[in-house]
């Protein structure tokens, strides 16, 4: 079987997409619970397991990192296995916020470094 990866990450701590869901989530319960019970069982999108970096549900900026950063070399790793060597992965990270400072631009994205 032929396989083609093309993903776009998670961005640390950029965009809490569990917490935006449960917006639609209440909507889309109410209609679909009845058709899937185990799907929309809670109240609202679990959250536990989202793969951001947010220091209140961790307890700690660096728990928070750690948590991450150990969750992305595991995902990446995962890609990386089930890849089909004839095929590329594409993983995208766009981030368009830049700080300048002193004459200089750079992007402001998260750049965290695994600790050895």
């Amino acid at each position: 079987m032929n396989k083609v990866v093309s993903t776009d990450p998670p961005y640390y701590d950029n965009i809490g997409y569990a917490d935006l869901s449960d917006f639609f989530y209440v909507w889309l319960r109410r209609s679909l619970r009845p058709i899937y019970p185990n799907l929309f069982a809670t109240m609202a999108v679990p959250k536990a397991e989202e793969l951001v970096a947010t220091p209140y549900r961790h307890g700690s900026k660096e728990k928070a990192e750690t948590f991450f950063l150990q969750g992305m070399t595991k995902a990446i790793g995962n890609l990386a296995e089930q890849a089909h060597p004839a095929f590329p992965v594409s993983i995208y990270y766009a981030f368009k916020q830049a700080e300048t400072k002193d004459d200089s631009t750079s992007s402001t994205g998260w750049k965290p470094s695994l600790k050895p």
